[in-house]
């Protein structure tokens, strides 16, 4: 196995023993009750159409696994979860893919979920060592209809062998976007997102943001645990790198009003996904929850997830007055400092 698929099978193995969070930044936003709320809960409406896709709740998976052998089981079962629930999807890093085609099989979940919400995915660093083609390719390649470049400079910082050279990769993303014809979502790996960057990827054109805030795994202190140790009491220093999503969502919200905003870290509840699109979100994703569930419990088990996520969504629109997920940016809110 070469040293990426190696170092797939490892995060992969590490991320499903990750601990959950005890609490989340977005547990700090109460939200205002409508008590004459006005609609029928029946007719509460948690779909949204992003990309000519119509999705049964603002719901993605995030971008989870690929390029092992291992891998191929798990994407090919979250993409039929996905589709049996109506949400959407973005495998993995597709690194592995373009350094080993015969990886190509383990993201090629076309044939399990034709119709879902599909994100191709890769480090945008990683897009300087390959031509405008070659990344197209990764889309093309799956069937996708988009794809998601991941900021994660700090992760390569702690991984054996890291690209550091960020130099440059600002004007790729531009170069990217004017260049292949297909949407591009820029996504942070759980460090958060400032107003600073959120403007400057606004003003590259970019499609989409997809904001990844502390809450959830800190992949610093992952590659530090696969360095055998070697880096572990560094990356422990820096256990609680970056902004939470709530406080990344804050800031974010205005800059961020002309493109697609995506919530992700550590989520677990539909009502946690309620708050982030309160926040300004039109998105928002389960990570970790989705793979423990179905490593541990199975594919119905996650189905079972979803629809709960989906309903506890619900419940909270009815309980804030809006019928549709648009109307939850109106909804008033209390911050508990």
């Amino acid at each position: 196995m070469d040293e990426t698929s190696d170092s797939k099978k490892d995060q992969l193995k590490l991320a499903l023993n990750y601990p959950f969070i005890t609490s989340h930044s977005l547990d700090k936003i109460r939200l205002i009750p409508e008590l004459l709320p006005d609609i029928n809960f029946e007719e509460v409406d948690t779909s949204i159409t992003i990309f000519n896709h119509t999705l049964s709740a603002p719901i993605l998976i995030a971008p989870l696994t690929g390029g092992t052998p291992e891998a191929e089981s798990i994407n090919m079962t979250l993409a039929r979860v996905a589709h049996v629930t109506g949400i959407g999807m973005s495998v993995g890093s597709q690194k592995a893919m373009l350094e080993n085609p015969n990886l190509l099989y383990t993201y090629q979940v076309r044939k399990v979920a034709p119709g879902i919400l599909l994100f191709s995915n890769i480090g945008a660093v990683d897009t300087k060592d390959y031509s405008n083609e070659e990344i197209e390719s990764l889309i093309t390649n799956i069937q996708a209809d988009g794809i998601m470049l991941h900021l994660n400079p700090m992760q390569e910082v702690f991984q054996k062998n890291g690209k550091t050279n960020f130099a440059g990769v600002i004007d790729r993303i531009r170069e990217l976007i004017s260049s292949i014809s297909y949407p591009v979502i820029v996504r942070s790996i759980g460090c958060g997102m400032d107003a600073v960057t959120a403007k400057r990827l606004v003003q590259t054109g970019v499609h989409g943001i997809d904001i990844a805030g502390n809450d959830g795994i800190n992949w610093i202190i992952i590659e530090g645990e696969r360095s055998n140790g070697e880096k572990l009491a560094i990356a422990e220093s820096f256990n609680e790198w970056g902004l939470s999503l709530r406080e990344s969502l804050l800031r974010v919200k205005e800059i961020s009003s002309r493109t697609l905003l995506i919530a992700t870290g550590g989520i677990t509840t539909g009502l946690q996904g309620a708050k982030a699109l309160v926040l300004g979100a039109q998105l928002f994703s389960i990570g970790r929850i989705a793979l423990h569930t179905l490593i541990t419990e199975g594919e119905k088990s996650l189905i079972k997830l979803i629809e709960k996520i989906k309903l506890e969504l619900k419940i909270t629109m009815f309980g804030v007055g809006a019928s549709t997920v648009k109307e939850l940016h109106k909804v008033s809110y209390i911050i508990d400092e």
